[in-house]
Protein backbone atom coordinates (compact mmCIF):
# COMPACT_ATOMS: atom_id res chain seq x y z
CA UNK A 1 0.00 0.00 0.00
CA UNK A 2 0.91 3.29 -0.65
CA UNK A 3 1.79 5.83 1.94
CA UNK A 4 0.47 9.88 2.30
CA UNK A 5 3.11 12.33 0.76
CA UNK A 6 4.96 13.84 4.21
CA UNK A 7 4.67 17.37 4.45
CA UNK A 8 8.87 17.33 3.35
CA UNK A 9 7.59 15.49 0.44
CA UNK A 10 4.91 17.39 -0.85
CA UNK A 11 7.21 20.68 -0.31
CA UNK A 12 9.91 19.23 -2.46
CA UNK A 13 7.47 18.59 -5.40
CA UNK A 14 5.70 22.04 -5.34
CA UNK A 15 9.01 23.63 -5.38
CA UNK A 16 10.19 21.20 -8.28
CA UNK A 17 6.67 22.47 -9.92
CA UNK A 18 7.76 26.53 -9.16
CA UNK A 19 10.96 25.78 -10.90
CA UNK A 20 9.17 23.87 -13.91
CA UNK A 21 6.86 26.59 -13.87
CA UNK A 22 9.80 29.30 -13.51
CA UNK A 23 11.42 27.56 -16.80
CA UNK A 24 8.59 27.60 -18.72
CA UNK A 25 8.32 31.05 -18.01
CA UNK A 26 4.82 30.43 -16.62
CA UNK A 27 4.65 32.92 -13.30
CA UNK A 28 2.26 29.69 -10.72
CA UNK A 29 0.34 33.14 -9.47
CA UNK A 30 -0.89 34.71 -12.82
CA UNK A 31 -4.08 34.14 -13.81
CA UNK A 32 -4.23 31.64 -16.70
CA UNK A 33 -1.52 29.49 -15.40
CA UNK A 34 -3.11 26.10 -14.46
CA UNK A 35 -4.58 26.70 -18.32
CA UNK A 36 -1.36 26.87 -19.77
CA UNK A 37 0.16 23.97 -18.02
CA UNK A 38 -2.93 21.86 -18.92
CA UNK A 39 -2.67 22.01 -22.10
CA UNK A 40 1.03 21.05 -21.44
CA UNK A 41 -0.08 18.03 -19.62
CA UNK A 42 -2.36 17.54 -22.39
CA UNK A 43 0.78 17.24 -25.13
CA UNK A 44 1.89 14.60 -23.20
CA UNK A 45 -1.59 12.70 -23.92
CA UNK A 46 -2.56 13.18 -20.36
CA UNK A 47 -5.63 14.65 -18.66
CA UNK A 48 -6.02 17.33 -15.88
CA UNK A 49 -8.62 19.43 -14.36
CA UNK A 50 -8.34 23.07 -14.22
CA UNK A 51 -9.39 23.16 -10.90
CA UNK A 52 -6.34 20.47 -9.78
CA UNK A 53 -3.66 22.45 -11.12
CA UNK A 54 -5.21 25.69 -9.67
CA UNK A 55 -5.34 23.78 -5.72
CA UNK A 56 -1.48 22.50 -6.46
CA UNK A 57 -0.52 26.10 -7.64
CA UNK A 58 -2.45 27.72 -4.78
CA UNK A 59 0.21 25.95 -2.44
CA UNK A 60 3.10 26.95 -3.93
CA UNK A 61 3.81 29.90 -1.97
CA UNK A 62 4.13 28.11 1.04
CA UNK A 63 6.15 25.30 0.17
CA UNK A 64 8.97 27.78 -0.74
CA UNK A 65 8.96 29.77 2.10
CA UNK A 66 9.26 26.68 4.30
CA UNK A 67 12.26 25.85 1.80
CA UNK A 68 13.92 28.99 2.31
CA UNK A 69 14.14 29.36 5.68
Amino acid sequence: PEKPLTPNERNSLLTIIAALCAHALINHKDRGAAGRIVRMVETMGARMDEDTVRRALAKIPDALESRMK
